[in-house]
């Protein structure tokens, strides 16, 4: 949004093949189990490489 503040958290959109066939709940818990792992505050969103190339429209990118 381009109003970072020091409490801001960290946005990441992470692109990988390994999240076919993955609900987005499934996607997220992943996610979050590696951001708890790193200890800071970071707020992810996992991707596979054609949703990227053909966005839904009920897509948050």
């Amino acid at each position: 949004k381009g109003n970072f503040r020091e409490d801001s958290d960290i946005d990441l959109l992470i692109v990988s093949d390994s999240f076919k066939r993955k609900n987005l709940r499934r996607r997220l818990e992943i996610l979050g189990i590696a951001a708890a792992r790193i200890m800071q505050p970071i707020e992810a969103y996992g991707v596979t490489p054609h949703e990227i190339e053909s966005p839904q429209k009920v897509s948050f990118f």
